[in-house]
């Protein structure tokens, strides 16, 4: 069946075009480096191994130190995962792991520390009479 197409239509077939989907920029690397970020200060909580906190805030500085100027961009709004969020979240990482450390109630394990919460050694505490 042959497609019969009427004068008048301002529509053009023969000129038509595929559509092509235009890929998307991405992530940044910005943005990619806050979200491992994000993961590694998780980590560090979660396992009490202090090398993850120090990965964390390796990855927020790189974060920050990468993002865009928005300044001169008609773009002002920034995602939600900032390298701000996750400098102060490594900080918190570090402060969960070392803050035991410095009050005498855990020790740093030997080794490499695999499991949940394996990464400090509690410090049986004397009770005071």
């Amino acid at each position: 069946m042959s497609a019969r197409f009427d004068s008048s239509d301002p529509k053009r077939p023969d000129e038509a075009e595929r559509f092509r989907f235009e890929p998307s920029a991405g992530y940044s690397n910005s943005e990619l480096a806050s979200v491992a970020s994000m993961v590694f200060a998780g980590f560090a909580m979660v396992t009490r191994f202090t090398i993850w906190g120090w990965l964390a805030l390796f990855a927020g500085v790189s974060s920050v130190i990468s993002q865009k100027s928005y300044t001169n961009s008609t773009r002002k709004d920034q995602s939600m995962m900032s390298g701000w969020s996750s400098v102060m979240f490594s900080f918190t990482a570090l402060f969960s792991v070392y803050a035991p450390i410095l009050l005498g109630q855990a020790k740093k394990a030997g080794g490499i520390p695999l499991g949940f919460g394996k990464g400090l050694i509690a410090i049986p505490q004397v009770p005071v009479a």
